[in-house]
């Protein structure tokens, strides 16, 4: 898959000297453009519930040590492929705080957009991105995560989230309308994907390495009528895709097709009473390739029904079930690692 890479704006002492500050709550500066920048934020801005911040071709917008952008009106970024919009850190800086939508009723729209040492979260929003990328090099913690989406409508595409192996990646909690995540990228980073009591929602077409992540690719929790499809997920040392509880409930009604999982301790396990149909799916050079179990006590089996897969090269197990879980395949063709 051919991803659009983003450019990305060197921040010399000069280009800081020369940098507008502005205000923490910046009314008066609500279309921030490439000419004035790069604009320097020393304080939290606050965007009110009312007010729009638009942020035009070539914007710069540089942050200090736990400085936030806190948007309760509407948010938009609109660069161009050669002209993208750059939230980053001051000169010097790994991180800055977060960017922040937490108003309902509050919308965002970002495109050709690149974020540097930044964490994102939002609360009952409409958020749509789109040729927008993710970079950060410090260090997180497991429970720690890039894009914390919760209670909103969310259409990632042709994006990017580049981590350091530590912290987790997009976790999209009860999703309202439409949550779906399409042809992006993802590079070590664990839980790149995680939808926790989302139904209806869609991953479709993306590429997922682990490098030196820890934990899963892909993680459903409480889900209902997911539908995983034509995704890589490679080298994750856990599972590729992980469809179960984990204290939100099983997930039901789960569509995995055209899949391929690489090289991952487990392609895929289906746990804690949980349900998925698997169409077309490779698994390739797995140490187990299906897993099927009850991975906690009394939350019942999973059960798998796989349908024209095929199980390439696996070490160990082609199918696992432990604990009356269970694993129905038809029409799946096995080849053993030589």
């Amino acid at each position: 898959m051919t991803m659009s890479r983003l450019f990305y704006v060197p921040v010399t002492r000069v280009f800081l000297a020369l940098a507008c500050l502005l205000p923490a709550h910046a009314f008066a500066f609500r279309l921030l453009t490439a000419a004035d920048s790069p604009h320097f934020f020393q304080q939290e801005l606050v965007i009110p519930k009312g007010d729009t911040l638009y942020l035009g071709p070539g914007a710069v917008l540089l942050f200090g040590e736990d400085s936030n952008l806190i948007i309760e009106g509407k948010f938009f970024a609109l660069g161009t492929k050669s002209r993208p919009v750059l939230l980053a850190p001051a000169k010097g800086l790994e991180n800055w705080g977060k960017l922040i939508l937490r108003n309902a009723g509050s919308m965002g729209s970002l495109r050709h957009v690149r974020l540097e040492g930044i964490r994102m979260q939002t609360l009952e929003t409409d958020l749509q991105l789109q040729f927008v990328e993710f970079h950060r090099r410090k260090r997180l913690t497991l429970a720690e995560n890039t894009l914390l989406f919760r209670k909103g409508s969310l259409w990632v595409d042709q994006s990017v989230i580049c981590g350091n192996g530590t912290g987790e990646g997009l976790i999209i909690i009860k999703g309202r309308g439409q949550v779906k995540v399409q042809n992006s990228y993802f590079e070590a980073v664990s839980d790149a994907v995680e939808f926790i009591q989302v139904d209806s929602g869609i991953i479709l077409g993306n590429v997922i390495l682990a490098k030196n992540a820890e934990d899963d690719g892909i993680d459903l929790n409480g889900c209902l009528g997911v539908q995983i499809l034509y995704n890589q997920v490679v080298g994750y040392p856990d599972q590729g895709i992980e469809i179960g509880d984990d204290n939100f409930g099983p997930c039901h009604k789960i569509i995995c097709r055209g899949n391929v999982l690489r090289d991952c301790k487990t392609g895929m396990v289906v746990k804690e009473g949980s349900m998925a149909s698997l169409q077309g799916n490779l698994f390739l050079n797995n140490e187990v390739a299906l897993h099927c179990a009850t991975l906690e006590k009394g939350r019942g089996p999973g059960t798998a029904y796989s349908r024209n897969c095929w199980f390439l090269g696996t070490e160990n197990e082609v199918f696992r079930t432990a604990d009356e879980g269970s694993i129905h395949a038809r029409w799946s063709w096995i080849i053993p690692a030589s």
